[in-house]
């Protein structure tokens, strides 16, 4: 068994392209040629292409990843922008 993350909406209620879609790639702290620091985020539909994570453990820190600071002082951690859902995936062989 695995778990995939599910973004299910904003936190704030704003819907983007990434509601109702699983995790694919996530990093937060990759920079853009040009010295862009916008990170990755890449969704799908197919459960079969999300991310797969080892245990809730290891899905919540990648959900919870930080880069930098905000202005307020707290770490900047973007995929919180999303609620989420941790969802089990039964691994068929």
């Amino acid at each position: 068994m695995s778990i995939a993350i599910l973004l299910v909406g904003t936190a704030a209620g704003v819907p983007t392209e990434f509601d109702g879609k699983y995790l694919k790639a996530y990093d937060p702290t990759y920079i853009r040629p040009g010295g862009y620091d916008g990170g990755i985020l890449g969704v799908t539909g197919d459960l079969r292409e999300a991310m797969r994570f080892p245990n809730l453990r290891a899905a919540l820190e990648k959900y919870r990843q930080s880069f930098g600071m905000r202005q307020d002082g707290l770490p900047n951690r973007p995929l919180t922008a999303w609620t989420v859902t941790f969802q089990e995936i039964e691994e068929v062989l």
